[in-house]
């Protein structure tokens, strides 16, 4: 064997080695950052506050609903003003001369099943006179809109959330988010080299740092798991977490994710 040639054999074990060793490092390493990101996205994401609620509010003939503050109450609950004469959906409320409109929200009650009442209410001057289904036309002497959240009991971090899905979404906001934070989310996996170049040469072309490299699923790895240093370390660390996402969740669901977080 010539000199040459036992010098690549050797060259050859060394690395061979190296990457048994490399891979004996890696792997449990993997399996830990793998089971760490399956068990915050499959589990409970984000810290949602409980609330407390006032009592219910009671609409009865001989009201005041001026002084009751009736109206700025609905806005309060989430109803919405219908004007002119479009038919009325849940949640809709429309003034008319001498009285209300109003379609209920369906409020589970305790020990009642949830009801969806299209009502119309009489008023006087500010007396609410009387109260009529309008579906069945069966007259009402009392009626209660739901409760309105007074505060709510956080723990360490102060943030009133509600998750909303993706197909409950405005469908241009996703596609607007996408526009701005990632044009490739659905051509890549995880980590995008092309991104990464076109935001190098941007970088190079303007002398300082005016672009980044990380896709959407970078982004929300950095929110969920790590902190806002800039080092090498961490980036490298946010790349293969985004990779060990992107092999388990479907875009849909990553994309939810981040819209969610944001």
């Amino acid at each position: 064997m010539t000199r040459w040639r036992r010098l690549l054999v050797i060259g050859g074990a060394v690395a061979l080695f190296g990457l048994v060793v490399a891979a004996a490092i890696a792997i449990p390493i993997l399996r830990a950052l793998d089971a760490q990101v399956v068990e915050t996205l499959n589990g409970r994401r984000w810290d949602f506050p409980s609330r407390i609620f006032s009592d219910a509010f009671l609409l009865y003939p001989g009201l005041d609903v001026t002084a009751a503050g009736f109206v700025d109450r609905l806005q309060r609950l989430g109803y919405r003003r219908a004007d002119g004469d479009a038919p009325l959906r849940k949640g809709d409320f429309r003034q008319l001369p001498g009285g209300y409109d109003v379609v209920l929200h369906d409020v589970a009650y305790p020990g009642e099943p949830p009801s969806e009442h299209a009502v119309h209410l009489d008023v006087d001057g500010t007396a609410l006179t009387a109260m009529h289904d309008i579906k069945s036309g069966e007259e009402l002497f009392s009626l209660q809109l739901e409760p309105e959240v007074v505060s709510g009991l956080f723990d360490t971090t102060w943030e009133a959330r509600r998750e909303v899905h993706l197909d409950a979404l405005p469908p241009l906001l996703p596609r607007a988010v996408l526009v701005v934070e990632d044009r490739r989310f659905f051509d890549h996996h995880g980590v995008d080299p092309v991104g990464i170049l076109r935001a190098a040469a941007t970088n190079v072309r303007s002398g300082s740092v005016v672009q980044g490299g990380s896709t959407l699923t970078q982004q929300l790895i950095k929110n969920f798991f790590l902190s806002e240093e800039r080092t090498f370390r961490r980036k490298v660390q946010e790349a293969v977490m985004a990779l060990l996402v992107e092999r388990r969740y479907e875009k849909n669901e990553i994309l939810d994710a981040h819209l969610n977080e944001l």
